[in-house]
């Protein structure tokens, strides 16, 4: 939304369409066919945290704290120390599925969590150089009714229940939007 309202701005065009990322122009089952288990992935009970900005104390402590209550490892793919840091999109996309929960301030980890069905919860970048990105994963939130995603300071246990059937849906009737069709003919 941010992106139209720009080019609105700077063109006075208002008939500008907002579309689902491409990535999401896939369905599942075409991900999973390029999917592949990490080779160093000993458990199966795990959450992701992928940050691409800095994340605060209490983010931290709410990733461990939902990690003890359910008895699972912090894969933390974001830190230059992990075994996972430098993994190829294979791997990532098999720790989406598959993880419990996935913390992030990611648009493309919510993305896949979209397309799993896992659950996940969305946290604002700290630094202020990423801030901006946060736009995209507002508009792809509200496009998919999510919103309740965005971390409030405390990770509620309904977060790990959530039902995308709606989200599902509403991504069926993206992926056959009448501007791409025209487009692509």
């Amino acid at each position: 939304e941010a992106g139209k309202d720009i080019i609105k701005e700077l063109t006075g065009r208002t008939d500008v369409e907002v579309l689902v990322d491409p990535t999401m122009m896939l369905s599942q089952e075409e991900w999973e066919k390029v999917m592949k288990k990490p080779e160093n992935l000993k458990t199966d009970k795990f959450i992701v945290k992928s940050f691409l900005g800095n994340s605060s104390d209490n983010s931290w402590k709410e990733i461990c704290r939902i990690a003890e209550e359910n008895d699972c490892e912090i894969i933390d793919i974001s830190d230059k120390n992990s075994p996972y840091y430098d993994m190829g999109p294979a791997e990532f996309l098999y720790l989406e599925k598959n993880a419990l929960l996935v913390a992030t301030d990611s648009f493309h980890a919510c993305v896949f969590s979209i397309i799993f069905s896992t659950p996940f919860i969305v946290f604002k970048r700290d630094d202020n150089k990423l801030e901006s990105m946060h736009s995209r994963i507002e508009t792809l939130l509200k496009t998919f009714k999510m919103e309740n995603r965005i971390f409030d300071g405390k990770i509620d246990k309904e977060i790990l229940k959530h039902d995308y059937t709606e989200a599902h849906n509403i991504l069926e009737k993206a992926r056959v939007n009448e501007f791409l069709k025209k487009s692509l003919v």
